[in-house]
């Protein structure tokens, strides 16, 4: 008789453990569905686009680079402001192509390593031509230090290429500063134009305070006007950067040329170690960045007479999901499931708590 007691009592037990593990296993599926329920649910706001999960590169225009044809200047100056006497500054530069830029807030040297001195012309400098400008190192330790021999380079090497989205405006715009003196000393012989020097303040500033501001144009304004885009050149500068933790892939970027306002003419942009290929189609410009690796970017130069707004620019790219921002959500997603699915039990020991005190 106490043997079938005991049996009695081991298969009760092993009832209840079966009956445990049931229970378990029966919870942890009913909190997995409602977890991927919500997900579901998530899923369809982020395909409408009211979650954003997708990485984006971040599209930025740098303050542009200008180029005077000074003759032509003069002559537009003279056309919008008559009687106004020519700036003296401006006379002594007759027949020069003169450039304004902001001073840089970071020296201009090659031995900065925010500089990012490699840069693939599109079509106004040959790689030949470019190399004449490159100043190399004739420090024997830079040498040695390239076979494998010395441990760091000398301090007369030229600056290692930085590409990193971390740079702040100025040093973008400083690392492409010698592209467009190479591209500027091509258009003044290009236009038998003397190589012009620097100028302090842009004399579009001059012309802007003396013309007259009509509520409606005139028709004359016209010619008047484009004299003053005829003789400017702005370069603009266009970044293009990857400030997340995973890397991008196919970024395009398209460039429409209105012939109403005006087209641009790509000069280059600056040689990632990645592929970037730029196809014109109708005057059209489409540059594709085959991947931009977390924390990098490309910085890319278009001349015209105009400046580019970002209303110009479109810019896509693959779909790619920032992977700590998911896991994230998911996390808080498996949490607000458990906290539906044990609502009652929660509120009862909250009642509990509030009640004990």
């Amino acid at each position: 008789m106490a043997q079938i007691s005991q049996r009695i009592v081991n298969e009760s037990e092993t009832e209840m453990r079966k009956g445990f593990y049931r229970t378990f296993f029966r919870t942890v599926t009913e909190v997995v569905n409602l977890c991927v329920a919500i997900l579901a649910i998530v899923g369809l706001l982020v395909a409408v686009g009211f979650f954003k999960f997708q990485l984006e590169p971040e599209l930025k225009l740098l303050k542009p680079a200008y180029a005077f044809d000074m003759s032509k200047l003069i002559a537009a100056f003279q056309a919008n402001a008559p009687g106004v006497p020519v700036p003296a500054e401006w006379i002594a530069l007759t027949n020069q192509l003169v450039n304004l830029r902001s001073v840089p807030t970071t020296e201009f040297s090659l031995r900065n390593p925010s500089l990012s001195l490699p840069f693939a012309f599109s079509k106004t400098i040959s790689d030949s031509d470019s190399e004449k400008y490159v100043i190399k190192s004739s420090d024997p330790t830079d040498i040695f230090y390239q076979l494998g021999m010395a441990a760091s380079p000398s301090n007369y090497s030229t600056a290692i290429p930085n590409f990193s989205s971390k740079r702040i405006d100025e040093e973008r715009r400083t690392a492409v500063i010698l592209p467009i003196l190479f591209d500027e000393m091509a258009l003044g012989q290009e236009r038998g134009l003397e190589p012009g020097s620097h100028i302090e303040e842009n004399p579009l500033l001059k012309l802007q305070a003396l013309m007259p501001h009509t509520d409606h144009p005139q028709v004359g304004d016209i010619f008047r006007l484009a004299a003053v885009a005829e003789a400017t050149f702005v370069y603009s500068i266009v970044s293009v950067a990857n400030r997340s933790s995973e890397p991008i892939e196919n970024i395009r970027v398209s460039i429409a040329n209105s012939t109403f306002s005006g087209g641009v003419m790509l000069i280059g942009w600056s040689n990632i170690p990645q592929y970037v290929d730029a196809v014109e189609k109708n005057k059209n410009y489409h540059i594709t960045v085959e991947r931009l690796d977390p924390n990098q970017s490309i910085e890319i130069v278009f001349r015209g007479h105009k400046a580019l707004h970002k209303t110009d620019i479109g810019i896509a790219s693959a779909w790619t999901f920032d992977k700590i921002k998911v896991g994230i959500f998911v996390f808080a997603t498996l949490l607000v499931a458990l906290t539906i699915y044990f609502g009652d039990h929660l509120t009862a020991k909250v009642r509990n708590w509030q009640r004990s005190f």
